[in-house]
């Protein structure tokens, strides 16, 4: 079967196809007797199939699977083309199987990913939320740039430049601020690193990050444990045949050590995080901007084959219950799970089972790990 990450994946390839088809208006004109038939007709063929011929190479299905029969038979026709008769039969057929593998991927039964496939998604969706957050900086660092050189230049040419402010709505930069506008000061010393004297130059490179990128790391920890605990954690479950306490990782918990920092009272200081058992990245207090070397190992040390055997079930361990009752209601408690016969803490569990039951809205379950 298939996640319905890699469904949405291969849709969104398909769909590729069928645009790039559309935007393709001047077929009808390869046929026999055009001067650049040969070459035309490649040319259209290469750039209607590319999208798919590069997924099926890089994201191929599992032969034998339900996706990969839905998809195969587009994979099948891809390379039968007569580039001597007229290109438009042949794209149109071509495109006729595109448009019911797009069909079947909507309406067949795809669901019921194996272990294997929900673990494959699990980790690309890592990679792909760390490289969105990564190169994210880049796009701002590349704004302040491009202005800084104007500034600069105006400096060599001792030329006077007023202060540059940058508005929001329309992405140009001008000289009055105004409610959507942020100066360009501000804006370069919350997005640069600090500038290095020609001695902190001329040593060992040392990972100066701006404050910012604590923000672009706790975008994607946040994302992708919230998706493991609430996706793919029960996902995997489910393919293992397995109760989801048994899917558990110290990778996980290390994430979930993380995204505390990164979302309360800490705000990106370590404290939760100094006790991680895998990704030690940080001692209490540390600034939470990860360097290279940690993406290196966040990305090596992926539990991919842990993540496939079960755990045993850890023993619940009993909590109290931070509340109080009126001595009235206690005495009644206690004599009644007494007359009955039952022990109390059995009769606490069917008490708040019933409240539970009787407000589903209050159910918060957290079995994170």
């Amino acid at each position: 079967m298939a996640t319905e990450a890699t469904i949405e994946r291969w849709d969104h390839v398909l769909d590729e196809v069928e645009k790039t088809r559309k935007g393709s208006p001047f077929i009808n004109l390869l046929v026999p007797g055009y001067k650049q038939l040969d070459q035309g007709f490649r040319l259209t063929v290469n750039a209607i199939t590319r999208a798919f011929r590069d997924a099926w190479q890089t994201d191929r299905p599992a032969d034998g699977s339900a996706l990969f029969e839905v998809l195969e038979p587009v994979a099948a026709v891809i390379d039968d083309w007569d580039f001597t008769q007229s290109a438009e039969p042949q794209v149109d057929e071509f495109m006729g199987v595109v448009a019911e593998a797009r069909r079947r991927l909507a309406e067949d039964d795809l669901s019921q990913p194996t272990a294997e496939e929900v673990v494959a998604d699990l980790e690309t969706l890592l990679k792909v939320s760390v490289l969105v957050a990564r190169v994210g900086h880049q796009g701002a660092l590349a704004i302040a740039d491009a202005e800084r050189q104007g500034r600069n230049q105006s400096v060599n040419r001792a030329t006077d430049r007023p202060a540059t402010y940058l508005d929001l709505n329309t992405m140009r930069w001008g000289d009055q601020p105004s409610k959507t506008t942020l100066p360009l000061s501000v804006f370069v010393s919350m997005v640069t690193p600090r500038m290095a004297t020609f001695a902190e130059a001329m040593k060992q490179p040392v990972e100066d990050q701006p404050e910012i990128m604590k923000r672009f790391a706790a975008q994607w920890v946040v994302h992708v444990y919230t998706e493991w605990e609430e996706h793919y954690r029960p996902a995997l479950a489910a393919a293992l045949g397995c109760d989801v306490e048994a899917v558990r990782s110290d990778y996980f918990a290390d994430l979930k050590r993380m995204r505390q920092d990164y979302v309360h009272k800490m705000r990106g200081i370590s404290r939760n995080s100094a006790k991680n058992k895998v990704l030690k990245w940080y001692a209490k207090g540390d600034n939470m901007i990860p360097t290279q070397a940690n993406y290196e190992q966040l990305l090596a040390d992926f539990p991919k084959e842990e993540l496939l055997q079960p755990k045993p079930v850890p023993p619940v361990q009993r909590k109290p219950i931070p509340a109080n009752a009126t001595p009235d209601l206690v005495r009644r408690f206690e004599e009644t799970a007494d007359r009955i016969g039952i022990a109390k803490d059995e009769a606490v569990d069917q008490m708040l089972s019933a409240w539970i039951a009787a407000n589903p809205d209050t159910d918060a379950n957290d079995n994170s790990v």
